[in-house]
């Protein structure tokens, strides 16, 4: 059961230097871990493009000219658009529920890559993965 808290008794709440340590180092213990392994996923995804041009991504896709150069620009068309809303959306939605989500979407897009046949599909995800991230 939560207990209200009226707001005189939150004005009168003090907090000491050993709790805010104490959180602190909890928050730093739980969760700097996870946000580190999902960072690591987010650049491995975003370098590794460049790898899959060397071993062939270029040929079977056609990316003749331009056109890898557009699949990298795409990334970060969609990344820089959808970053400030995506920052209000979870303010509003809360990271509880908006970072799983996110983590979930990307993870399909990543998924959904390796079925890419054409330079359209190409670069229909790498925009979508921009949105992810």
């Amino acid at each position: 059961e939560v207990a209200e808290i009226t707001e005189s008794e939150a004005d009168s709440m003090t907090w000491t230097e050993d709790d805010e340590t104490r959180i602190r180092r909890r928050l730093d213990l739980y969760m700097m871990p996870i946000i580190f392994g999902l960072y690591l996923l987010f650049f491995t995804d975003r370098s590794n493009i460049g790898n899959a041009r060397i071993q062939g991504m270029g040929n079977d896709l056609q990316l003749v000219g331009y056109r890898f150069n557009w699949t990298l620009t795409i990334f970060f068309i969609s990344y820089a658009l959808v970053e400030v809303p995506s920052n209000l959306a979870l303010r509003i939605i809360g990271g509880r529920i908006y970072i799983p989500i996110l983590v979930v979407s990307f993870g399909m897009v990543s998924i959904c890559t390796a079925f890419v046949n054409n330079f359209g599909g190409l670069m229909t995800c790498r925009f979508m993965l921009g949105v992810a991230e």
